[in-house]
């Protein structure tokens, strides 16, 4: 099961955090029945493997509670690529799925690993950033379509050599890394070369 994608079933009660998880950040036990998410490796000492679900938590699930996820199943999730797990290092497939959906239709469903928390803090803070007025007239419509009433922001321009300072930026670095992951198919496969990327607009 090491690398696939799996669903959890069959847990008897909800799986408790070890005691480091518990000490930091004071989280409750989790009911993860019905979760879905990427098997990392099996734990040879506590007889389990290591799930990280959609939801970003990891967790240790007996084998007999994981269920391997079909090219169907993923399909049924409205799901067109995930985002590669960081001790699989396969970013290469991913970006190749990415570049496909792209010229396929025009757009991609990625999933990716993050929690409640992040994102509801990444949406605090895009709600304190300065509105951004300055679009070109020629571009406005391209960015935030016809008739739009949108408020937005503008991010400063994202470095891999800075760490991320915040959520919000932290999340605008995988923005960042799917640009790299993407660069060496972009010139035959979306017809541009990919150099440096845009700020992005929130």
């Amino acid at each position: 099961l090491q690398g696939r994608l799996v669903r959890i079933r069959g847990l008897d009660a909800p799986l408790k955090p070890n005691d480091e998880t518990r000490r930091k950040h004071g989280a409750p036990p989790l009911d993860l029945n019905g979760e879905c998410g990427h098997c990392l490796h099996w734990d040879a000492a506590e007889g389990v493997y290591a799930v990280q679900t959609f939801g970003g938590a990891v967790a240790g699930v007996p084998s007999a509670n994981l269920e391997a996820l079909s090219h169907e199943d993923i399909e049924g999730l409205g799901i067109d690529a995930v985002w590669p797990a960081a001790v699989s290092g396969a970013t290469w497939p991913f970006a190749e799925l990415v570049a496909d959906g792209l010229c396929a239709k025009g757009y991609c469903v990625v999933q990716a690993f993050t929690t409640d928390v992040l994102r509801e803090s990444a949406a605090e803070e895009v709600a304190d950033k300065p509105g951004f007025d300055e679009a070109r007239a020629e571009t406005e419509v391209a960015y935030l379509g016809e008739g739009n009433t949108t408020r937005c922001a503008l991010l400063e321009v994202d470095e891999l050599g800075r760490p991320p300072k915040d959520a919000l930026a932290y999340l605008d670095r995988q923005l960042t890394e799917l640009a790299s992951f993407l660069a060496p198919f972009a010139a035959e496969r979306l017809g541009f070369a990919a150099g440096e990327r845009s700020a992005a607009i929130v």
